[in-house]
């Protein structure tokens, strides 16, 4: 996809800031959440159409070369969940919002071995840790990346180096 296209597409919306990166490949966006920004990939893209929102927005919708969907919006990112572990989660979404991921990592937080059954609590660490790892994966930073598996790490879910 070329930067130029992609950039005229981003700026038709508003609340976006859009940087071209010193390297010509990537792109910086930042929309209306705030520390969260997307690294943007432009060789990644191979498709990219307007969307409406739940809520009427225009956004843009950026299918990628590996496989994999990322929406932007005024004030949201959407992206798809994939798993990538020997643990699976049965109920783990099949897309996110980043607002969805700080909703759900906020109740977490406070409760995050909120069973007696070991493989539940397993398994709720899990579902954050994809959420996680997918959004990053599409380039969205992540800044409580780090407190999840410190939080897995201190309640003997989590053994791994990162």
């Amino acid at each position: 996809m070329e930067i130029n296209d992609l950039l005229t597409q981003l700026n038709q919306i508003e609340t976006l800031q859009v940087q071209l990166q010193p390297d010509g490949q990537f792109l910086r966006i930042e929309n209306e959440l705030p520390v969260f920004s997307l690294l943007l990939d432009t060789r990644k893209v191979a498709e990219m159409n307007w969307v409406v929102s739940p809520f009427g927005e225009d956004c843009l919708q950026f299918f990628m070369e590996e496989g994999g969907m990322l929406i932007l919006t005024p004030n949201d990112y959407v992206f798809d969940v994939q798993q990538d572990g020997f643990v699976q989660v049965e109920n783990l979404p099949p897309i996110c919002s980043v607002r969805e991921l700080l909703m759900g990592y906020e109740d977490y937080r406070e409760t995050p071995m909120p069973s007696l059954n070991y493989d539940e609590n397993l398994g709720l660490f899990h579902l954050h840790l994809y959420i996680f790892r997918s959004a990053m994966a599409h380039g969205i930073d992540v800044p409580m990346y780090a407190e999840l598996l410190n939080i897995g790490k201190e309640n003997g879910i989590w053994m791994q180096g990162n």
